[in-house]
């Protein structure tokens, strides 16, 4: 979405709550990394913990854009899109238990993020 202008917003001044988070995902992935070398995790080990970074990254990205433009504006955007019932999004609100192994967040799981996220 508006991925691209957010993020040359925020990378001249990132906050410090998006720091955190993202050096935390850093050490996770190199954790995951160092103990799938090591043959602790296995592949699947790997791969599930970069499915989840990815969710996590997607997620605040999200959080991120409502910030620029504004909570409400953003989540009416993706409610908007929710009406539309396009095939994929209907499909990605439909998977149950694999959402768990997708790095790809339903539109569902974004709106209720940001309904989480007090601007403040």
């Amino acid at each position: 979405m508006a991925s691209s202008r957010i993020l040359r917003q925020i990378h001249g001044n990132p906050p410090v709550r998006s720091i955190f988070i993202s050096t935390l995902a850093l050490f996770i992935l190199f954790v995951g990394i160092a103990g799938a070398s090591a043959g602790v995790l296995g592949w699947d080990g790997r791969f599930a913990l970069a499915l989840v970074i990815i969710s996590a990254l997607k997620l605040q990205a999200d959080l991120l854009a409502a910030r620029v433009e504004g909570r409400q504006e953003f989540l009416s955007v993706l409610r908007k899109i929710q009406t539309f019932e396009l095939t994929d999004i209907v499909k990605t609100e439909r998977r149950g238990f694999r959402r768990h192994f997708s790095g790809r967040p339903s539109l569902s799981e974004r709106i209720h993020n940001l309904e989480l996220f007090n601007e403040g």
